[in-house]
């Protein structure tokens, strides 16, 4: 909901600067899914370790079916939406970035990353996140060893960055130094710290699995909900701690606070339906907020914050009600076959 927020005020900038600032702070609802996803997948990876046979090979089953189908329609969708446009088929340029963005390994490559999907990236941090689980699981089994990889992976993410940066600076032609400078963020590595931010939470909630305590999660929600609104004017530790690590440990605190007080404001049918389909939500809404563009050719019924506020609802609407049909046409056939192939093994 945070990303389409942000994608959404792109379209109809908000007049006031507390709402740009919001909106602009939903584009870290990436982080917060990375989050949820490492601490998803060790969840998973203790309970099927201890009863499949296979669960290292039945984890990279489930997870390619997962992601794939969903990913490859998404692929030829946008090929087909940009094909309709001779600059935009420009855009994509040779053939070998479609086959590289297949084979998910797009998320390498400046010149390949949200080429072909728009916002891409992520699914390419994911994908080579997947890769690495069964051997963390094994190295990082307690909190003190995940905090010292933690330390680690933030170090070499800065120092990976500046190396990165500045060789394909050096080989590459001017025009594309922003390109090189936006990679160093969407690339594995600088996402990495994330990730191991919610396997430090896996171990910490585990360690209070059974447990509730509301005056304990409350706290830690208001605490969560100061550093969100804290973080919007970030300066004071940019060159140390970039801002979407920042939000990722706000977002363990979020997601701590929701394991000890799930309130309803947070955890309630609406929030678990879009959860639910928020993988085709994420595919979807970009080619649903173009086609509102091309419809209102740049002219909206309103204007200022409000504007912005009811073309969110009518976009989210509108993506939400498309993804829960892709939902159950695409995604959950695809990971119904993942199960079956576990079977079969």
């Amino acid at each position: 909901m945070g990303v389409v927020l942000l994608h959404t005020s792109q379209w109809i900038t908000p007049s006031s600067g507390i709402f740009q600032g919001i909106a602009r702070m939903g584009g870290y609802g990436v982080q917060l899914f990375f989050i949820a996803s490492s601490l998803a997948l060790f969840l998973s990876m203790q309970a099927r370790s201890q009863r499949e046979t296979h669960a290292v090979l039945g984890f990279f089953i489930r997870r390619f079916f997962r992601i794939a189908p969903m990913f490859y329609l998404g692929i030829v969708a946008y090929l087909l939406y940009n094909s309709a446009s001779q600059e935009r088929l420009e855009q994509i340029g040779a053939w070998w970035h479609v086959i590289v963005t297949a084979l998910f390994l797009h998320g390498w490559c400046p010149e390949t990353i949200n080429l072909i999907v728009p916002g891409d990236w992520s699914i390419a941090a994911e994908m080579s996140f997947y890769i690495f689980v069964p051997v963390l699981f094994s190295i990082l089994n307690n909190l003190k060893r995940s905090l010292y990889f933690l330390f680690i992976s933030v170090v070499a993410g800065k120092l990976l960055a500046v190396i990165v940066v500045r060789s394909l600076l050096f080989i590459s032609p001017p025009s594309q130094s922003y390109s090189i400078h936006v990679f160093s963020y969407y690339w594995f590595f600088s996402q990495l710290p994330v990730f191991i931010l919610g396997i430090c939470l896996f171990h910490v909630l585990c360690r209070e699995q059974n447990k509730r305590n509301k005056s304990l999660g409350l706290f830690l929600l208001l605490v969560s909900m100061f550093l969100f609104i804290a973080f919007i004017n970030y300066s004071c530790w940019g060159d140390l701690i970039p801002q979407h690590l920042a939000y990722a440990g706000a977002f363990c605190i979020f997601a701590a606070a929701l394991h000890w007080y799930p309130h309803w404001i947070f955890v309630n049918f609406l929030t678990k339906a879009i959860g639910k389909i928020s993988f085709s939500l994420y595919l979807s809404h970009f080619m649903l907020l173009n086609l509102f563009k091309s419809s209102f050719h740049g002219r909206f019924l309103f204007h200022g914050d409000f504007a912005t506020g009811f073309a969110f609802l009518i976009v989210l609407g509108a993506s939400a009600a498309v993804s829960t049909v892709l939902y159950f046409a695409v995604e959950k056939p695809g990971i119904n076959f993942g199960k079956y192939l576990i079977r079969r093994l």
